[in-house]
């Protein structure tokens, strides 16, 4: 599979739909990132939203109902579009959340920020952090809500700013989450549960290799564990 230069944000959303994930940085750790096909007009942390791939992630949570993007490879960022996010799905959480922590797969911390975030769809990490009161201020927070995305029980979906009294924005805006069904509809987990976890391993494998027929067995299967 081959790609055109990318020399725009417009290029690099019709790149992505064509692949169907990618990570998001500029480092493919041996399997693949569209970085390596930016052409020269793109540059990293210009502010400007159609030649900053940092920019690409906000429009892309913001305008791109079917690209999920969050910590989902290798406990880094990445994006995954509608399309293969059920296969995804099928080899990373064949369990229901709460079978998958009666099993010990997930930790107690990680069971109640998934409630919260299914409680409050679209919650910023800020109010998350304040609702989850010592869970929000402790050091495993932040683990547990990346256990979440690698595991594919939330997602990151869009930004905001904390409000004052005011009600005024200020501060930087922080990530906000949800869960995969609330921004894929409710029928993902069913076509996930319809696909062979071993089929759909296959099929991510070689997606990678026709993007990276140089990316080794290893790479892959770090790739695609969560």
């Amino acid at each position: 599979m081959r790609f055109s230069r990318i020399n725009s944000y417009a290029d690099y959303v019709a790149a992505l739909r064509q692949v169907g994930f990618s990570l998001a940085s500029h480092n493919p750790e041996g399997i693949f990132s569209l970085s390596s096909s930016f052409g020269p007009k793109i540059h990293w942390h210009t502010g400007d939203p159609d030649s900053d791939p940092w920019q690409f992630r906000v429009r892309i949570m913001e305008e791109c109902p079917d690209i999920a993007y969050g910590s989902v490879f290798l406990r880094k960022h990445g994006f995954i579009t509608r399309e293969w996010y059920p296969r995804f799905m099928a080899l990373r959480r064949p369990l229901s959340l709460e079978q998958a922590y009666r099993e010990g797969r997930i930790s107690t911390e990680a069971r109640t920020i998934y409630a919260a975030i299914a409680a409050n769809a679209g919650i910023p990490v800020h109010e998350l952090k304040s609702l989850l009161g010592s869970l929000g201020r402790s050091k495993g927070f932040e683990r547990a809500l990346v256990d979440l995305q690698m595991w594919l029980y939330c997602s990151m979906s869009g930004n905001a700013q904390k409000i004052s009294r005011r009600g005024e924005a200020y501060g930087w805006p922080s990530a906000c989450y949800a869960l995969p069904e609330t921004l894929f509809g409710p029928e993902l987990e069913d076509e996930a549960a319809d696909i062979d976890p071993e089929e759909a391993k296959a099929s991510i494998s070689d997606r990678i290799l026709e993007v990276n027929p140089e990316a080794s067995a290893k790479d892959i299967k770090r790739f695609l564990r969560a």
